[in-house]
């Protein structure tokens, strides 16, 4: 089992396809932005933003889970000019992110950087069209100490033979672009609206182990896909302290598609503190092998919000077919995120909260 499984899991790595060509991906997605969409840099009511989510997947199945961490940290910054401050806004963002198998001990590691520009369309109104560029570096490795090859059976007890095995370098890095649009309104009464598409990989970077030089008979390509990313949110008040965000997020990276939607309600405890408590779920439905979209899970979302921190929790519960990648990928996952927001302005300027 644990040779088949090894061997399985390198396949996987050094041919860039299945679980591996697919991007990590978030339930909590809306609490990881910069990986969302780059025009979601600056885009939150303060000027500087510190995020940060990790998430634990596989736990139930394997006997060291699979996990990945994402950290990010944005500034906005008002556009002056002419010496006058106008509306519009520039932002800088710097995102890290991790995503780890450690049953092979593989691991892929990001460093993005983006930049947005939100341009005012109203004067009386808060609305604003934001594009955003990412450039990043991302680094792939895998520890072959892990692994074990048909050749190295001693005939007795173990995998204590050496190889013969003509193994790739343990790691790969390429550069990675992104880019995005987003546009955000809302009106004196507090309902607001969230726009937003992404296009992240455009030129499609190289991802092989395997060298492609033809002089060595290996002539495979594999790239990472483009993912195309859509999302919608809503800010809608309901009483004086109670206010529902419903949302939705689609993404395609041929040949994988999800969509996840929900929402959450927030209630307002203290006006002194600024305390709230979320609570929300959503359902995920994803492209199973035969090409047909299934519900694959329900999440269930809590959240509790305190003066310029939010913290975040929520479970995956799996109801799909254990059998395919995309479900048991997901099976038993949790995740935890914490945003904080510095110098705090005021509801005029747009951040789709929790």
């Amino acid at each position: 089992m644990q040779l088949k499984r090894s061997l399985v899991l390198l396949f996987f790595l050094i041919n860039g396809s299945l679980t591996f060509g697919q991007d990590p991906s978030f339930s909590q997605y809306f609490a990881s932005p910069l990986s969302l969409n780059p025009a979601l840099t600056g885009t939150f009511d303060g000027r500087f933003r510190a995020s940060g989510i990790y998430r634990d997947q596989w736990r139930s199945a394997l006997e060291k889970p699979m996990t990945t961490f994402s950290t990010g940290l944005d500034l906005r910054m008002p556009v002056r000019i002419r010496g006058k401050v106008t509306k519009d806004a520039f932002a800088l963002g710097l995102l890290f992110l991790t995503d780890r198998m450690s049953a092979v001990d593989y691991t892929s590691t990001q460093i993005n950087v983006s930049t947005a520009y939100h341009k005012a369309l109203s004067f009386r109104h808060s609305r604003f069209l934001t594009v955003g560029f990412q450039f990043g570096i991302i680094q792939r490795s895998i520890n072959y100490q892990d692994l074990f090859y048909t050749d190295q059976f001693n005939g007795i007890d173990g995998y204590t033979d050496l190889t013969a095995e003509n193994l790739p370098p343990n790691n790969i890095a390429f550069g990675d672009f992104s880019l995005g649009i987003n546009y955000s309104a809302q009106n004196q009464n507090g309902f607001a609206t969230f726009l937003g598409f992404a296009m992240q990989h455009f030129t499609q970077p190289q991802i092989n182990f395997f060298s492609t030089n033809p002089l060595d008979g290996n002539n495979t390509v594999s790239r990472l896909p483009v993912r195309y990313v859509a999302n919608v949110n809503f800010r809608l008040p309901l009483a004086s302290r109670i206010s529902f965000q419903p949302r939705a997020m689609a993404s395609l990276q041929d040949p994988h598609f999800q969509a996840d939607a929900g929402g959450t309600f927030r209630f307002l405890l203290s006006t002194t503190t600024g305390t709230a408590l979320h609570l929300g779920a959503s359902a995920r439905a994803v492209r199973d092998h035969k090409n047909l979209v299934l519900l694959d899970g329900i999440v269930g979302i809590f959240g509790i919000e305190y003066s310029q921190v939010l913290f975040g929790f929520s479970y995956d519960l799996n109801v799909g077919d254990l059998n395919t990648p995309a479900s048991f990928a997901r099976r038993n996952a949790f995740e935890i995120s914490v945003a904080y927001l510095g110098n705090y302005q005021n509801d005029l300027i747009l951040c789709p909260k929790f």
